[in-house]
């Protein structure tokens, strides 16, 4: 899988923002698409079907990155992954006829990629990739960061088990930010979004802390969402062998309205 960029019409184009009469429109643009994006058609499957491992994408890309200071000098780059790798990349400079970034062929050295694009913000807020040669455009929603966005969708929130939803005191909570309250030591949770080592299916990662190192000694949870109920199942791990047992349900958790 490859991202692909259209020439800048000569090398002197790199540097054309800076004599341009308007160099506010460049700013803004840089602005307006610098940061993490991910792809919209994966992030839209994973609200409806409330499932990770059962969503797909449609785009090139699983993420792209645009830093904002790279964009505001001469060797911006956007870089982009699939969901188990990064490593790609692709040069990208301002064409001030277009006002838009687009990519730059006359920097190859700089990237691995060879098709032509535009970058621009729809009408909804998020990143278009127009590819221009197939008239083709991927979109991407942007965010703080892979986790963030997950935990946001599916997990965020106060939750109680079956018959205490009235409860003053909540009995387990899920932070945006990973924090975790309601499973003794375990303190900090991660979502699996690249599957393998015999993970196939919706896995939740329990760890002591923030800092770890991988997910060996960490407790598995294969999840389920019906409606507003969490169901989770503990998942014992052979990691020598790559295998995965899921066991009986073990917890049934309902988000605190």
């Amino acid at each position: 899988m490859t991202l692909l960029f259209i020439a800048c019409n000569n090398s002197e184009q790199n540097n054309l923002h800076k004599t341009s009469t308007d160099d506010n429109k460049f700013k803004l643009e840089a602005e307006r698409i610098s940061g993490t994006w991910l792809t919209s058609h994966y992030l839209d499957q994973i609200k409806e079907k409330k499932s990770i491992y059962a969503a797909k994408y449609d785009t090139e890309l699983f993420e792209v990155s645009l830093d904002i200071t790279e964009l505001l000098g001469d060797t911006a780059i956007l870089y982009g992954a699939t969901e188990h790798e990064g490593g790609y990349m692709s040069p990208i400079c301002f064409d001030p006829k277009k006002n838009l970034f687009v990519n730059d062929s006359s920097r190859k050295e700089d990237g691995n990629t060879t098709e032509e694009f535009e970058l621009m913000i729809g009408a909804e807020g998020k990143l278009h990739i127009h590819f221009t040669k197939d008239n083709k455009t991927d979109i991407y929603k942007k965010v703080d960061d892979v986790q963030t966005e997950l935990r946001s969708i599916l997990f965020s929130g106060n939750y109680h088990k079956p018959g205490n939803e009235h409860a003053k005191v909540y009995e387990f909570g899920f932070g945006t930010d990973g924090t975790l309250e309601g499973f003794g030591k375990r303190k900090y949770y991660e979502v699996a979004f690249d599957f393998g080592l015999g993970i196939n299916f919706d896995t939740l990662i329990l760890f002591d802390k923030e800092e770890h190192n991988n997910w060996n000694g960490a407790d598995l949870y294969k999840f389920e969402f019906k409606g507003d109920t969490m169901l989770l199942y503990p998942v014992t791990s052979n990691w020598d062998e790559m295998e995965q047992t899921v066991g009986a349900l073990k917890y049934t958790l309902v988000r605190s309205k």
